[in-house]
């Protein structure tokens, strides 16, 4: 009866060597953790930018081609979801636009009549100096619609 009960259990060395499985393959995943969290901060920045390009486009659509080149010149802040706030500090990001006659081959010169180009520059992290941010630039066509 004795030997029975001394073979229904684990070894120590079995126990050693299932521990040191568990603790490999979570020392792999915790390893993994610092790369997931990188490309979550990455992806919600784009996801942001996103938003700014949607809000300043849908804007845009919104105002007469006659009042677009009256536009204040003035810099536009945003959170990192993309929602505008009133002044820079908690800001994520900086956005500014630029008003042009579009550049486009093949179309006629009188075409800068009834089309404007807005440009509009996004800078990202707020909180680091000017020389070390990152920027994305986007193009938005505006044009006058017939009748208008």
């Amino acid at each position: 009866m004795g030997s029975r009960r001394a073979q229904a259990g684990f070894s120590l060395i079995e126990v050693t060597i299932a521990l040191g499985v568990v603790a490999f393959a979570l020392l792999t995943v915790l390893g993994l953790l610092p790369i997931g969290l990188s490309i979550l901060s990455g992806a919600a920045t784009q996801t942001g930018a996103a938003n700014i390009a949607k809000e300043m486009s849908s804007e845009v659509q919104q105002i007469p081609l006659s009042e677009i080149t009256t536009l204040p010149q003035k810099v536009y802040y945003y959170d990192r979801s993309g929602t505008q706030v009133t002044t820079s500090q908690g800001a994520y990001f900086s956005a500014n636009f630029a008003i042009n006659d579009p550049s486009l081959p093949g179309v006629p010169a009188d075409y800068a009549s009834i089309a404007k180009t807005v440009v509009v520059t996004l800078r990202y992290p707020q909180n680091i100096p000017a020389a070390s941010q990152k920027s994305v630039v986007f193009a938005l066509l505006a044009a006058q619609q017939s009748g208008n």
